[in-house]
């Protein structure tokens, strides 16, 4: 399935294993650029163990898999007995469902959980796209145009967001595009049966102010003065929605595998470890 789905294109460019460098070169042409931006880190919960059935063979039908496979396997899956296995042995009795109230989730350990999940997650991207987020950078070499919604690789979430101009208003682009992508991303996952993990979510925003004439960014304390109410959430399948951290742009923090090194600063730590 996935080679046939690489043979015809149709695995997203967002979903790929080197995401955490790319993540950190986008951010770092909109700080060249002196555009406002933010890296909207919004992680699963439990990934593989959170994949409702129906998309999940929505997806692999999309992918070419025949409907008697599919059914074969997430039937298994829906009413298999599992039996726990700790330190202090294997569990006498298993736990189980059936097809009446059965399991969801592609099992952890399972040969095609991380090819189905691959699957479900090219739908929630393109449906991501399609309510017009992402970033599109231009290649100054070739002019190729490049588009990037999310970076994604597993459960790991990068949602890539900038201002069209470095003029853009401050007020649409951090109290607006960047909640409604976090709510669209948010929805779209809970949808295909998983959820967003608060404790893994988090925001980085650049932005600049000019001293001089010469672009610095701004702090969080500098942020949050000039936009005092300023607060981001993630909506959760039961109860209201929680807040999340606001990081401070020069705050190394976890994402994607890997520590964003001074928010914004990736190319100038290349250029002196050269120098060195």
């Amino acid at each position: 399935m996935i080679s046939n789905a690489k043979e015809k294109g149709i695995i997203p460019d967002n979903q790929f294993a080197t995401s955490g460098t790319n993540n950190k070169l986008a951010a770092d042409i909109n700080r060249t650029l002196h555009i406002p931006s933010a890296v909207v880190s919004a992680d699963l919960s439990q990934c593989y163990d959170a994949v409702n059935h129906a998309m999940c063979s929505i997806a692999l039908q999309a992918f070419g898999v025949p409907m008697m496979a599919i059914k074969f396997m997430l039937i298994c899956l829906q009413s298999m007995k599992f039996w726990l296995r700790s330190a202090r042995g294997v569990a006498d009795n298993p736990f189980s469902a059936g097809i009446e109230l059965p399991f969801m989730g592609l099992g952890q350990g399972s040969g095609s959980a991380a090819s189905a999940f691959t699957a479900d997650s090219a739908l929630m991207i393109n449906a991501y796209k399609r309510l017009g987020h992402g970033c599109r950078f231009t290649s100054c070499i070739t002019g190729t145009l490049f588009f990037f919604a999310a970076i994604v690789y597993v459960d790991d979430t990068d949602l890539l967001i900038h201002a069209k101009t470095p003029q853009a208003p401050r007020k649409d682009l951090f109290k607006m595009m960047i909640q409604d992508a976090l709510n669209d991303w948010t929805n779209i996952v809970m949808a295909s049966g998983g959820s967003n993990k608060p404790k893994k979510c988090h925001v980085s925003i650049a932005d600049y102010k000019y001293v001089k004439g010469v672009a610095k960014m701004k702090s969080k304390a500098e942020i949050l003065r000039d936009h005092p109410n300023l607060k981001f959430t993630v909506p959760m399948k039961e109860g209201p929605p929680v807040e999340i951290d606001l990081n401070d742009p020069k705050t190394s923090k976890l994402t994607l595998g890997t520590s964003m090194p001074d928010g914004w600063q990736f190319s100038r730590r290349l250029k002196d470890e050269r120098l060195k």
